[in-house]
């Protein structure tokens, strides 16, 4: 595996290393894309901080964004989590 591919996966681990970015996570996959509102409206946080944790799970490239309107919606990236799925099960 080249040193980039590891780079990038140990930022999708460190991204799902916070319990409400998990919640995240579950909440699309379960739902599928949802608006940001619905989302926080869900989360044991206010949603400045909320915010934030999807920030942290985009970069990472987990989940995936769009804009409707004034609104902004998530939807998880699932090759990205088959991607860390096929990694965890070489170990």
């Amino acid at each position: 595996m080249s040193k980039r591919k590891d780079q990038q996966i140990a930022e999708a681990f460190r991204a799902l290393g916070h319990p409400v970015r998990l919640q995240i996570v579950r909440i699309l996959q379960d739902e599928g894309a949802c608006f940001a509102g619905e989302i926080t409206r869900r989360l044991p946080v206010v949603a400045s901080t909320a915010s934030q944790h999807f920030k942290i799970l985009r970069e990472a490239g987990l989940i995936n964004d769009a804009v409707d309107g004034p609104h902004r919606y998530y939807s998880v990236d699932k090759q990205a989590l088959r991607e860390l799925k096929r990694w965890v099960s070489k170990l």
